[in-house]
């Protein structure tokens, strides 16, 4: 009788599954690290922690965008008289 049970990620990846998608044993791999980091380090400092990290992500993206628009951009007079020079 064979008792081993493969892996279940393993067992999908080995039959070309994306890597993109979780597999639902992912989650299962993180509840408990979830549930006692909850348990220690309580649910206001969380959300601190959790609304810090949204407003960072969204800083980076309106950077972002900002730049990909100023690349776009003729240059300034500064520029382009440094530019002359070379």
């Amino acid at each position: 009788m064979n008792t081993h049970v493969p892996d279940p990620i393993h067992h999908a990846r080995s039959y070309g599954a994306t890597t993109t998608v979780p597999c639902g044993s992912d989650n299962a791999y993180w509840a408990p690290l979830v549930l006692i980091a909850t348990c220690v380090i309580g649910a206001e400092p969380l959300a601190a922690v959790l609304d810090s990290a949204t407003q960072l992500v969204t800083v980076v993206i309106v950077l972002l965008l900002v730049r990909s628009q100023l690349k776009g951009q003729p240059p300034t007079a500064v520029e382009a008289s440094r530019q002359v020079g070379h």
